[in-house]
Order: structure tokens, then sequence, then C-alpha cells
């Protein structure tokens, strides 16, 4: 079973390539992992960093969002502007970038 992220990089080399006999080719796999081709193992090992860097960094921004929100929420951000303490939309900030975090990590597993 091949995953969404392996299918889209090959959809993508497909989409390059306007012979597609060549790319079926090029995508030909040796052990069911690697590729025949090492520019194609090369590139597909890019893909995934590029993916894996792309996660880290959403991720770690909903983490920031959540815990700033969640400070201005309990009030202990002396920088907040007033209002956002005990503000349960402030509150719904926080629990949001957590979800969206979680989401973020589950969806690029």
């Amino acid at each position: 079973m091949t995953s969404p992220s392996r299918e889209a990089f090959e959809a993508h080399i497909h989409a390059k390539y306007k012979n597609q006999r060549v790319a079926t080719l090029m995508l030909e796999r040796m052990d069911g992992e690697r590729y025949i081709s090492k520019i194609i193992d090369y590139l597909w090992a890019g893909w995934q960093a590029a993916i894996q860097h792309a996660s880290d960094v959403a991720t770690a921004k909903c983490a920031e969002i959540s815990e700033r929100e969640h400070l201005d929420f309990k009030g202990l951000n002396p920088d907040a502007p007033p209002g956002k303490r005990g503000n349960s939309y402030v509150e719904g900030l926080s629990d949001g970038a957590d979800l969206a975090g979680d989401a973020i990590k589950e969806a690029l597993k």
C-alpha cells in the first residue's frame, strides 16, 4: 500500500513528463520502497524532507499561537491587550491552535 505522500509524488513525476512510458519506467521500485532510478530516489528523499520540514514549521507555529493565547486567557502575559483574560474566544483560539497542530501531525504521518 502506498502512502498519500508517495501517490502525490508519483503523480507529480507523471505530470512533469510528457512521455508517460518513461515516467512509469522511472518510477519502478526495486524492493517496494527504493526507486531503481537514483535520481527519482533522491527526489523522493527530498520530497519527504520537504514535507517533514513543512510539518515541523506548521506545528511549531500552532504551538506558539496556542501558548500565547493561553497566557493571554490566563492573564499571564503583561503585553496582552485588555479584554483577553478569561475571554472564551481567546480560550478557543488556544484550543483551536492545539487541534490544528494535532491534525497536521496526523495528516502527515
